[in-house]
């Protein structure tokens, strides 16, 4: 994945269920409302990480959910809010009438209690593997793509066709050649890739398909 400006490997590394602090919230917009004279009025960027993570679960209806902004109303209601690290830090908490201001819209605010809630907790390990486009489409070439090098003459006939036009096999049961071909890529397939390759032909990078029936290139 890419994450400012770099690239990482990122790998699952444990999934449990854990019992997490919460609170109950309220938050509302539409377009026609605004805080009265006495509230209290925050920005977004002020607020600590744990009611920024808080908002952005409510407002786009989950976290890793795509960030979109309520078009017409928005109304969740008296809900559980998980705060992993607790809720010591919210500014959401003990407060009366509260808004928050958050690209160009004014959100209502109501902290109702807190509470705990079960939640599917994921952990993950990142690895950085690259620090630039260029180093990642590097490090891409170097560990999977595949150098065909140099084909016979027969393969080179299958692959050409493929290039070209989309190659498929007239016989009942593959060529010799094909064979080859198969059982020159087949260690470096990719996991459940299903007899695909990323492959350098003749200067060229093509995804490489091959079946029993059909063997294309795109």
């Amino acid at each position: 994945m890419e994450f400012d400006n770099s690239y990482y490997y990122v790998e699952l590394a444990n999934s449990y269920t854990a019992e997490l602090p919460a609170l109950v919230l309220s938050v509302t917009w539409n377009p026609r409302q605004t805080p009265s004279p006495n509230a209290t009025v925050l920005s977004f960027p002020d607020l600590p990480e744990s009611d920024q993570l808080a908002l952005r679960s409510t407002v786009y209806g989950g976290l890793y959910k795509p960030q979109v902004y309520p078009e017409t109303i928005l109304d969740f209601s008296a809900s559980p809010v998980p705060y992993r690290d607790g809720t010591a830090e919210s500014t959401f908490v003990d407060e009366g009438e509260l808004w928050v201001r958050w690209e160009g819209r004014a959100y209502e605010v109501t902290a109702h209690r807190t509470t705990t809630m079960e939640k599917l907790v994921h952990e993950y390990t990142a690895e950085r593997v690259a620090e630039s486009a260029e180093s990642f489409r590097e490090l891409i070439a170097d560990r999977h793509i595949i150098r065909i090098e140099p084909p016979t003459p027969e393969e080179q006939a299958i692959l050409d066709a493929a290039v070209t036009d989309g190659y498929h096999e007239t016989t009942q049961s593959p060529s010799r050649a094909w064979h080859r071909l198969l059982e020159r890529l087949r260690e470096t397939a990719f996991p459940e890739a299903h007899y695909t390759w990323y492959v350098d032909y003749d200067g060229e990078w093509y995804t490489l398909s091959l079946s029993s029936d059909e063997s294309c290139t795109n």
